[in-house]
């Protein structure tokens, strides 16, 4: 998951071990102070992975709940959150969809144009503000190479139940220079039976990304177009006459310059735009008996800025102004906007301490203006020992659906608040020596006005509420050895807990998340032309919690191995290999065992 440089001799006594990151500092180099994983390039090209969503489900900082397999449908959780309180970033770019966090990783991106993916574990509102209650899934795109390649890959699988659920797909990418730049044209497609009756899909995806030289300046133009049509039996509730279906289209495109980029000062802005459509039948051979028909605009303008000193630190100033619009058969017609202003300071880098701070304001047509400030402290006892301490005050507005939706079972709350959290967390990290890193930390959560859709029996429709307040502790450690090129180990248990005062509620969301949970992973290049990737997970889930699994102790078992040629790579994959039967959310089961192949044919 982290790969590093080993130091020279000269440089023992002043590198900084720990890889730098993006996600928890809008300042190049500042790193963080609150908690972050790095799943890195090296990794995700040998996991048993075809999209983000596949390996977002191997990573034990975080739940994906999955309702179908690949990418047609999941919901994040960090620390016990909800799935809208999990903010998803494409090269800084919010994905979240004002309609519903369900939406949040229809994401327009192949995995083979991923760079790495940083999930920043804790509050993100000073930086980035509404949604990152819970946390920050930044995926980072990697440039496109100025050079002529041709890329194409088969896969083909079957899952375990049966011969006849099966899934295969094919993507052809492209990448050829680009005025003093590189571009990139990637167009896949994939389908399956599903792995059980009603789950059945196809996915059309393309994606563009070119970063030419314009009149001497860095630019970036990405578009992306992604097209998922899938059965959706027992999704969102069920019924045995009920055969629901959907269909989803998401396109995005953003485009920013580096106006102004030198040693003390840069200045850069970017424009992004965001439109999603989801269709839903709940009768698939009788659409006209219910139907919905939702479309839903997001439009986003930044400006950053960065000043740096060597004598007083530095600081990152960002403006945003936002707006988004939702056309809906069964929510009406709404349209709310929003404007923002960020401020933060990161301490000169004089050894033992380190300082982070940041502010705020998020104002909102429909809801009060929010603060979120932050701080993080860092002490360096040696230069690989730090011990840090953080708190942030985070929020997150209601979405549209929360807001409006009605139907027979489920009622939407115009009255609606925004939600807060305040957190602290502390611990240490400790970096022996390059790829080995050890880590330990202690946190607490505390959430009111939480936002959850709640009934009070069985026989009564969910209706979206400001609920009770929750007090969330937990202790998170996590060790990564790279113990020579063919064998790298990452660890990591979690133990989390809530505290909330008894209402006699039924709670949809907010209850649902492992007490319990430890991963092991293991992958590497043991010889020249073989790859391997091996990850044990094992959540362990407190029957108070709200699962409903017929086994609670299991672990789930991910493996894939590699032949890399030159011009090809063949991988065999196994996901779920024991066959579990645990349910991510109550009543929808996950995908089983699924055995696939693909093949991968490269020339450049």
């Amino acid at each position: 998951m982290i790969f590093l440089s080993a130091p020279t001799r000269a440089e023992e006594k002043s590198v900084q071990l720990e890889p730098v990151t993006v996600t928890g500092s809008h300042i190049p180099g500042a790193g963080t102070l609150g908690s972050i994983d790095v799943i890195e390039r090296e990794e995700i090209e040998k996991a048993p992975a075809d999209s983000v969503s596949d390996i977002l489900d191997l990573q034990g900082g975080l739940e994906l709940h999955r309702r179908g397999a690949g990418e047609i449908q999941g919901d994040l959780s960090i620390r016990g959150s909800t799935s809208e309180q999990v903010l998803i970033l494409l090269d800084g770019v919010p994905l979240n969809d004002p309609q519903t966090s369900h939406h949040d990783l229809d994401l327009p991106i192949f995995l083979n144009e991923v760079e790495r993916i940083e999930i920043l574990k804790g509050p993100g509102s000073s930086l980035y503000g509404s949604d990152a209650l819970g946390g920050v899934v930044q995926i980072i795109s990697s440039p496109p190479p100025d050079k002529f390649t041709v890329r194409g890959k088969i896969r083909a699988g079957t899952y375990s139940q049966d011969l006849y659920y099966h899934e295969r797909g094919g993507q052809a990418q492209v990448t050829l220079p680009c005025a003093k730049g590189g571009a990139r044209i990637s167009a896949g497609v994939e389908d399956s039976s599903g792995f059980r009756p009603g789950t059945d899909y196809r996915v059309i995806k393309t994606s563009a990304e070119a970063n030419p030289e314009i009149l001497g300046t860095k630019s970036n133009l990405t578009v992306g177009y992604l097209d998922k049509e899938f059965g959706a039996q027992d999704f969102y509730g069920s019924n045995p006459s009920w055969e629901p279906w959907e269909h989803t289209g998401t396109l995005f495109a953003k485009t920013g310059l580096n106006l102004i980029s030198d040693e003390n000062f840069t200045l850069k802005p970017a424009i992004s735009f965001r439109r999603h459509t989801d269709h839903f039948v709940l009768f698939r051979d009788n659409p006209e008996r219910y139907q919905n028909h939702h479309l839903s605009y997001t439009i986003l303008g930044t400006l950053e800025s960065l000043i740096r000193t060597k004598k007083t630190g530095q600081l990152a100033l960002e403006l945003e102004g936002a707006g988004d619009w939702l056309e809906s058969s069964n929510l009406g017609d709404h349209s709310q906007s929003r404007g923002s202003l960020a401020v933060e300071y990161s301490s000169p880098k004089k050894f033992p301490w380190e300082l982070n701070s940041s502010i705020r304001a998020d104002v909102h047509s429909d809801q009060a203006t929010a603060l979120s400030p932050s701080l993080g402290i860092g002490y360096r006892v040696r230069p690989e020992l730090r011990f840090k301490a953080s708190s942030g005050l985070s929020y997150r507005s209601p979405s549209f659906t929360e807001l409006y939706y009605s139907d027979p079972s489920n009622q939407g709350n115009p009255g609606l608040k925004n939600e807060r959290s305040l957190s602290v967390e502390a611990g240490g990290e400790y970096y022996p020596a390059a790829r080995t890193f050890f880590s330990l930390v202690f946190l607490r959560r505390y959430d009111w006005n939480l936002i959850d859709w709640a009934r009070l029996s069985s026989a009564d429709p969910w209706q979206a509420l400001n609920l009770d307040d929750i007090t969330t502790y937990g202790i998170e450690a996590s060790a990564t050895a790279g113990i020579f090129p063919g064998l790298n180990i990452r660890g990591e248990y979690g133990f989390l807990t809530q505290n909330r005062k008894e209402t006699g509620y039924q709670y949809k969301y907010s209850n649902d998340f492992p007490r319990h949970r430890l991963t092991l992973t293991f992958w590497g290049k043991p010889v020249k032309f073989f790859s391997y990737y091996l990850a044990l997970d094992s959540p362990v889930v407190d029957l108070t919690q709200g699962k409903n699994n017929e086994d609670f102790r299991q672990v789930l078992i991910n493996a894939a191995i590699s032949y890399n040629a030159k011009m090809f790579t063949f991988s065999i994959e196994g996901k779920d290999l024991t066959n579990s039967r645990y349910q991510d959310i109550t009543g929808v089961p996950r995908p089983r065992r699924y055995l696939g192949a693909s093949l991968e044919l490269k020339w450049e």
